[in-house]
């Protein structure tokens, strides 16, 4: 009895356990395996500064945002899934457009040598309808690698002091950005 009572635990824990990360769990690990975070949660003093090139190729440097909360969508034109992540960009940009204290942007990440700038970028987007601003950041920056950039697409969100307070994916941004700013 005890044999088949145990069994019996033994079988709906595992299967507990087998939801949970084929759901969830799976989810927390991706993270942790790509961003070093389980939640995307982390805090981090960015001690180079970054630049980026802005659609009229005005640079911004991420100091000029301070006081606000800056969310930035790191992408390249190779990713496939950056361009499949474009509409949760779009509805993140949306929500926050109005918020003065919120500035969302996409950065794509050009490839200099193939050619690529600010404006191939910006027409990546047109073309498929999205309206949030693009900036742009050559993919060798090192930079990028500071921030945790390894991979596409990476969505950083710094704090009203230009702090990283945040690196994943944009499902877990548009979360924490409600924690932060009560929206």
């Amino acid at each position: 009895m005890k044999r088949i009572f145990f069994l019996t635990a033994l079988i709906v824990v595992s299967l507990f356990i087998g939801v949970w990360c084929a759901t969830y769990g799976y989810q927390l690990f991706l993270n942790k395996l790509t961003f070093r975070t389980f939640t995307g949660k982390t805090e981090q003093v960015v001690s180079n500064p970054i630049v980026f090139q802005s659609i009229g190729k005005e640079i911004l440097l991420l100091s000029d945002f301070k006081g606000k909360y800056v969310v930035l969508d790191f992408w390249s034109s190779t990713c496939g899934v950056c361009i499949e992540k474009f509409p949760k960009t779009q509805k993140l940009y949306e929500k926050y457009n109005d918020n003065p204290s919120v500035i969302v942007y996409s950065v794509f990440c050009r490839i200099d040598k193939k050619g690529e700038t600010v404006q191939i970028g910006s027409q990546i987007l047109t073309e498929r309808g999205y309206t949030f601003p693009v900036l742009s950041i050559d993919m060798n920056d090192p930079a990028l690698k500071e921030i945790g950039v390894t991979a596409f697409p990476t969505v950083i969100v710094f704090d009203m002091d230009g702090k990283l307070i945040f690196r994943g994916h944009i499902e877990n941004a548009l979360k924490y950005l409600v924690e932060l700013t009560g929206d």
